[in-house]
């Protein structure tokens, strides 16, 4: 009798860890979405001055930044690391241009002092995105899936 209850233990237990298993994912991705920077190139180049700038700017001033030919980045300063830690500063800028978008940019101090960025234009409501990235030496923007950047 204890080796059928046991046997009938182990059958519940299998059957429940294969159905959980087996359940789809919880949001499927949508493929589909529309495009936010078609506009744009596959790669633009960045100019850190520019950026720069935003992380000295107060909470809610208006920026501006011109991005390739008619192209630009226009919103407002929504968010600021703390000034407790002097290697890293971070600024958020929701844009007005770019509907629901939200450009971050960060500075790093890496351990010889000299600076890092890091920075992502996205909406959850678009199919792409825009990401800074090092190549060759200097900073581009370059496009990117939704998700590849993020995983439901």
């Amino acid at each position: 009798m204890k080796t059928l209850t046991n046997g009938l233990l182990c059958l519940f237990f299998s059957c429940s860890f294969i159905t959980a298993v087996s359940q789809p994912p919880v949001n499927e991705p949508d493929y589909n979405k529309p495009k936010l920077f078609q506009d744009l190139p596959e790669k633009l180049n960045v100019r850190l001055h520019d950026f720069e700038a935003l992380l000295e700017a107060p909470l809610g001033q208006s920026v501006n930044i011109p991005l390739h030919g008619m192209a630009s980045l226009n919103g407002h300063i929504v968010s600021k690391s703390d000034v407790t830690d002097t290697r890293v500063k971070s600024v958020v800028v929701k844009l007005t241009n770019r509907k629901g978008a939200n450009f971050t940019f960060t500075r790093i101090a890496n351990e010889k002092g000299s600076p890092e960025y890091l920075g992502r234009i996205i909406s959850r409501e678009y199919g792409d995105s825009l990401e800074i990235s090092l190549e060759d030496g200097q900073y581009v923007f370059r496009k990117v899936g939704l998700y590849d950047l993020l995983a439901e």
